[in-house]
Protein backbone atom coordinates (compact mmCIF):
# COMPACT_ATOMS: atom_id res chain seq x y z
CA UNK A 1 0.00 0.00 0.00
CA UNK A 2 0.88 3.81 -0.89
CA UNK A 3 0.75 6.12 1.80
CA UNK A 4 1.60 10.28 0.92
CA UNK A 5 1.78 12.71 3.93
CA UNK A 6 2.50 16.30 3.80
CA UNK A 7 5.24 17.71 6.12
CA UNK A 8 5.09 21.57 6.05
CA UNK A 9 7.93 24.00 6.78
CA UNK A 10 8.30 26.60 8.95
CA UNK A 11 9.61 29.94 7.78
CA UNK A 12 11.97 31.30 6.94
CA UNK A 13 11.45 28.90 4.15
CA UNK A 14 14.26 27.69 2.27
CA UNK A 15 15.32 28.71 -1.22
CA UNK A 16 15.97 25.33 -3.34
CA UNK A 17 17.97 24.96 -6.64
CA UNK A 18 17.72 22.19 -8.96
CA UNK A 19 18.01 22.28 -12.94
CA UNK A 20 17.88 25.24 -13.70
CA UNK A 21 14.95 26.14 -11.35
CA UNK A 22 14.38 27.98 -8.37
CA UNK A 23 11.77 27.69 -5.35
CA UNK A 24 11.05 28.20 -2.07
CA UNK A 25 10.47 24.92 -0.66
CA UNK A 26 7.01 25.38 1.94
CA UNK A 27 6.90 21.73 2.28
CA UNK A 28 8.24 18.01 2.07
CA UNK A 29 5.52 15.54 0.23
CA UNK A 30 6.68 11.87 2.26
CA UNK A 31 5.63 8.78 -0.06
CA UNK A 32 5.67 5.11 1.82
CA UNK A 33 5.32 2.54 -0.14
CA UNK A 34 5.18 -1.10 2.30
CA UNK A 35 3.33 -3.13 -0.63
CA UNK A 36 4.28 -6.66 0.21
CA UNK A 37 6.47 -7.64 -2.51
CA UNK A 38 8.97 -11.01 -3.46
CA UNK A 39 11.22 -11.93 -5.78
CA UNK A 40 9.83 -14.92 -7.44
CA UNK A 41 12.31 -17.34 -9.05
CA UNK A 42 11.20 -19.64 -11.53
CA UNK A 43 12.69 -23.44 -11.60
CA UNK A 44 11.40 -26.67 -14.05
CA UNK A 45 12.13 -29.63 -12.66
CA UNK A 46 11.02 -32.74 -13.95
CA UNK A 47 8.64 -30.93 -16.48
CA UNK A 48 7.00 -29.26 -13.07
CA UNK A 49 7.26 -25.51 -12.67
CA UNK A 50 7.96 -24.59 -9.02
CA UNK A 51 8.51 -20.94 -7.33
CA UNK A 52 10.60 -19.87 -4.50
CA UNK A 53 10.71 -16.71 -2.82
CA UNK A 54 14.06 -14.72 -2.52
CA UNK A 55 13.28 -12.33 0.11
CA UNK A 56 10.66 -9.34 1.50
CA UNK A 57 12.31 -5.99 -0.32
CA UNK A 58 11.00 -3.97 2.59
CA UNK A 59 9.85 -0.90 2.92
CA UNK A 60 10.18 2.20 0.07
CA UNK A 61 10.90 5.95 1.56
CA UNK A 62 10.48 8.57 -0.66
CA UNK A 63 11.02 12.43 -0.20
CA UNK A 64 9.71 15.38 -2.54
CA UNK A 65 10.11 18.94 -2.19
CA UNK A 66 7.21 20.98 -2.19
CA UNK A 67 7.78 24.38 -3.07
CA UNK A 68 6.36 27.77 -4.31
CA UNK A 69 7.46 30.53 -6.89
CA UNK A 70 6.34 33.19 -4.59
CA UNK A 71 7.33 35.18 -2.05
CA UNK A 72 4.50 35.41 0.69
CA UNK A 73 5.33 38.86 1.52
CA UNK A 74 4.51 39.94 -1.83
CA UNK A 75 1.32 38.32 -1.86
CA UNK A 76 1.16 40.05 1.50
CA UNK A 77 1.59 43.40 -0.56
CA UNK A 78 -1.51 42.59 -3.01
CA UNK A 79 -3.46 41.76 -0.03
CA UNK A 80 -2.92 45.36 1.33
CA UNK A 81 -3.65 47.06 -1.79
CA UNK A 82 -6.84 45.19 -1.70
CA UNK A 83 -6.36 42.82 -4.87
CA UNK A 84 -7.31 39.64 -2.96
CA UNK A 85 -7.78 37.73 -6.61
CA UNK A 86 -3.93 38.08 -7.25
CA UNK A 87 -3.31 37.60 -3.27
CA UNK A 88 -5.31 34.30 -3.21
CA UNK A 89 -3.62 33.02 -6.56
CA UNK A 90 0.28 33.42 -5.23
CA UNK A 91 -0.83 31.80 -1.78
CA UNK A 92 -2.54 28.85 -3.62
CA UNK A 93 0.61 28.68 -5.90
CA UNK A 94 2.77 25.07 -4.94
CA UNK A 95 4.10 22.38 -6.64
CA UNK A 96 5.71 18.70 -5.98
CA UNK A 97 9.46 18.57 -7.60
CA UNK A 98 8.57 14.71 -8.11
CA UNK A 99 11.32 14.39 -10.70
CA UNK A 100 13.98 15.50 -7.52
CA UNK A 101 14.05 13.98 -3.57
CA UNK A 102 15.43 16.12 -0.93
CA UNK A 103 19.47 15.11 -1.36
CA UNK A 104 19.00 16.02 -4.63
CA UNK A 105 18.26 19.45 -4.64
CA UNK A 106 20.86 22.41 -3.30
CA UNK A 107 19.37 25.09 -0.80
CA UNK A 108 20.67 28.60 -2.29
CA UNK A 109 20.19 30.48 1.09
CA UNK A 110 17.39 30.78 3.27
CA UNK A 111 13.99 33.70 2.44
CA UNK A 112 15.08 37.18 4.10
CA UNK A 113 18.21 35.63 4.26
CA UNK A 114 21.78 37.16 2.42
CA UNK A 115 23.73 35.51 -0.42
CA UNK A 116 27.38 36.02 -0.84
CA UNK A 117 28.39 36.65 -4.55
CA UNK A 118 31.28 33.76 -4.18
CA UNK A 119 27.99 31.18 -3.36
CA UNK A 120 26.06 32.44 -6.34
CA UNK A 121 28.58 31.88 -8.67
CA UNK A 122 28.42 28.13 -7.35
CA UNK A 123 25.35 27.91 -8.89
CA UNK A 124 25.78 30.08 -12.29
CA UNK A 125 29.51 29.39 -13.09
CA UNK A 126 29.46 25.83 -14.59
CA UNK A 127 27.53 27.44 -17.08
CA UNK A 128 30.64 28.96 -18.11
CA UNK A 129 32.30 26.23 -18.93
CA UNK A 130 29.69 25.41 -21.82
CA UNK A 131 30.52 28.83 -23.42
CA UNK A 132 31.65 26.43 -26.59
CA UNK A 133 30.57 28.80 -29.28
CA UNK A 134 28.75 31.98 -29.37
CA UNK A 135 25.21 30.82 -29.59
CA UNK A 136 25.55 28.31 -27.04
CA UNK A 137 26.89 31.29 -25.03
CA UNK A 138 24.01 33.39 -25.46
CA UNK A 139 21.65 30.07 -24.46
CA UNK A 140 23.55 28.69 -21.87
CA UNK A 141 24.16 32.18 -20.32
CA UNK A 142 20.99 33.62 -20.33
CA UNK A 143 19.34 30.77 -18.32
CA UNK A 144 21.84 31.14 -15.95
CA UNK A 145 21.73 34.58 -15.55
CA UNK A 146 17.66 34.48 -15.37
CA UNK A 147 18.53 32.93 -11.53
CA UNK A 148 19.30 36.68 -10.23
CA UNK A 149 16.50 38.23 -10.64
CA UNK A 150 14.22 34.98 -9.60
CA UNK A 151 16.52 34.66 -6.46
CA UNK A 152 15.74 38.23 -5.46
CA UNK A 153 11.99 37.95 -6.09
CA UNK A 154 12.03 34.83 -3.73
CA UNK A 155 13.45 36.73 -0.76
CA UNK A 156 17.05 36.19 -1.28
CA UNK A 157 19.32 38.76 -0.79
CA UNK A 158 22.45 39.18 -3.16
CA UNK A 159 26.02 40.30 -1.82
CA UNK A 160 27.83 42.68 -4.11
CA UNK A 161 31.27 41.06 -4.83
CA UNK A 162 34.13 42.16 -2.28
CA UNK A 163 37.73 43.55 -3.68
CA UNK A 164 36.44 46.09 -5.78
CA UNK A 165 38.02 49.84 -6.52
CA UNK A 166 35.70 52.88 -6.60
CA UNK A 167 36.18 55.87 -8.77
CA UNK A 168 34.16 58.08 -10.75
CA UNK A 169 33.89 57.77 -14.61
CA UNK A 170 32.15 60.69 -16.10
CA UNK A 171 30.65 61.84 -12.56
CA UNK A 172 29.79 58.21 -12.21
CA UNK A 173 30.44 56.22 -8.98
CA UNK A 174 32.07 52.85 -10.65
CA UNK A 175 32.91 49.69 -9.17
CA UNK A 176 36.05 48.49 -11.07
CA UNK A 177 36.65 44.68 -10.50
CA UNK A 178 39.97 42.57 -11.44
CA UNK A 179 39.64 39.83 -13.70
CA UNK A 180 42.87 37.59 -14.04
CA UNK A 181 42.76 35.86 -17.66
CA UNK A 182 45.06 32.93 -18.38
CA UNK A 183 45.64 30.42 -20.96
CA UNK A 184 45.24 26.91 -20.20
CA UNK A 185 44.78 23.60 -21.77
CA UNK A 186 41.32 22.02 -22.49
CA UNK A 187 40.39 19.00 -23.15
CA UNK A 188 37.39 18.46 -25.41
CA UNK A 189 34.22 16.25 -25.18
CA UNK A 190 35.78 14.44 -28.22
CA UNK A 191 39.35 13.72 -26.09
CA UNK A 192 41.22 16.47 -28.23
CA UNK A 193 43.12 18.74 -26.25
CA UNK A 194 42.75 22.73 -27.15
CA UNK A 195 43.76 25.91 -25.67
CA UNK A 196 41.65 28.20 -24.04
CA UNK A 197 41.35 31.65 -22.08
CA UNK A 198 40.27 31.00 -18.62
CA UNK A 199 40.29 32.24 -14.86
CA UNK A 200 41.16 29.93 -11.69
CA UNK A 201 39.12 27.93 -9.83
CA UNK A 202 37.23 29.86 -7.35
CA UNK A 203 37.27 33.17 -9.12
CA UNK A 204 34.49 35.51 -8.18
CA UNK A 205 34.26 36.22 -11.75
CA UNK A 206 34.59 32.87 -14.24
CA UNK A 207 35.49 33.09 -17.89
CA UNK A 208 36.21 30.20 -20.51
CA UNK A 209 36.35 30.57 -24.01
CA UNK A 210 38.07 28.34 -26.87
CA UNK A 211 40.77 30.01 -28.66
CA UNK A 212 39.57 30.87 -31.71
CA UNK A 213 37.62 33.72 -34.15
CA UNK A 214 35.30 33.40 -31.79
CA UNK A 215 36.47 33.93 -28.36
CA UNK A 216 36.64 37.58 -27.55
CA UNK A 217 32.55 37.74 -28.69
CA UNK A 218 32.19 35.04 -26.09
CA UNK A 219 34.83 36.48 -23.57
CA UNK A 220 33.05 40.02 -24.06
CA UNK A 221 29.39 38.39 -23.68
CA UNK A 222 30.17 36.74 -20.52
CA UNK A 223 31.95 40.90 -19.19
CA UNK A 224 28.69 42.20 -20.39
CA UNK A 225 26.15 40.09 -18.91
CA UNK A 226 28.59 39.87 -15.30
CA UNK A 227 28.37 43.77 -15.32
CA UNK A 228 24.52 44.33 -16.24
CA UNK A 229 23.83 42.06 -13.55
CA UNK A 230 25.90 43.13 -11.03
CA UNK A 231 23.93 46.70 -11.61
CA UNK A 232 20.53 44.84 -11.46
CA UNK A 233 21.84 43.43 -7.93
CA UNK A 234 22.87 46.93 -6.33
CA UNK A 235 19.75 48.65 -8.23
CA UNK A 236 21.47 52.04 -8.23
CA UNK A 237 20.78 54.83 -10.68
CA UNK A 238 23.97 55.88 -11.85
CA UNK A 239 26.32 53.19 -10.65
CA UNK A 240 28.62 51.60 -12.98
CA UNK A 241 30.60 48.07 -13.07
CA UNK A 242 33.20 47.51 -15.14
CA UNK A 243 35.64 44.51 -15.08
CA UNK A 244 39.12 45.21 -16.10
CA UNK A 245 41.42 42.36 -17.05
CA UNK A 246 44.74 41.59 -16.47
CA UNK A 247 47.20 38.51 -17.06
CA UNK A 248 47.25 36.00 -14.15
CA UNK A 249 50.36 36.31 -12.22
CA UNK A 250 50.49 32.55 -11.91
CA UNK A 251 50.35 31.83 -15.53
CA UNK A 252 53.33 29.63 -17.10
CA UNK A 253 52.17 30.92 -20.46
CA UNK A 254 52.00 34.84 -19.49
CA UNK A 255 54.24 36.18 -22.28
CA UNK A 256 52.17 34.48 -24.96
CA UNK A 257 51.04 36.98 -27.78
CA UNK A 258 47.51 35.43 -27.81
CA UNK A 259 47.11 35.98 -24.36
CA UNK A 260 48.80 39.62 -24.21
CA UNK A 261 46.36 40.26 -26.96
CA UNK A 262 43.12 39.52 -25.62
CA UNK A 263 43.57 40.97 -22.56
CA UNK A 264 44.43 44.40 -24.22
CA UNK A 265 41.34 43.84 -26.48
CA UNK A 266 38.93 42.95 -23.98
CA UNK A 267 40.36 46.08 -21.72
CA UNK A 268 40.20 48.34 -24.93
CA UNK A 269 35.89 48.20 -25.25
CA UNK A 270 34.54 51.89 -24.17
Amino acid sequence: MIQSHYVPSERPYRIIYTGGVVGIQVGTLIVVDDQTQYLVNSITRGGNKMFSHLGYLGVKTHSYPVVSYINKDKANHYKLTSDISVAERLYSESVVWNNVEMEEVATVCLEGDKLPWEDLMTIIGPAIDKCVDIETTRQVLNQAFALIPRIISLGGNIIQPENSVQNYDSGKLTYEYTVSLDLVQYESEDGTEKQCYSTSFGAYFPFFAIVGDNAYGILDYQRRMYERFLKFIVNSIGTKFKLKFEIDEYSHDGENPKLKDMVQKLNSRK
